[in-house]
């Protein structure tokens, strides 16, 4: 049985100081078992406000798994509050 390979391999994580489709990356905020957050800001905007990029690179995900992430954004984008993160892209 052929095996998948990972989405984003940790070569392929950004890194602090790197561009990463098309924003800075200033830092690494966490770590969870799915993936990394970073803080980051549009790309050549010093003073733009900055962003949360949620980074999925386990290598054990299945198909389900990418597909409630999905759905997750999905979701997650219909919502509107103070007390919510506000989401912008998934790809």
């Amino acid at each position: 049985m052929p095996t998948e390979q990972p989405l984003i391999t940790p070569s392929h994580l950004p890194r602090p100081g790197q561009k990463f489709a098309g924003f800075e990356v200033i830092e690494l905020l966490g770590r969870g078992g799915m993936g990394q957050i970073f803080r980051i800001r549009a790309d050549g905007q010093p003073g733009s406000e900055s962003m949360a990029l949620k980074v999925v690179d386990s290598p054990n995900l299945t198909r389900v798994d990418q597909l409630r992430f999905e759905r997750e954004f999905q979701l997650t984008s219909q919502f509107a509050h103070p007390n919510l993160v506000e989401v912008y892209d998934f790809g």
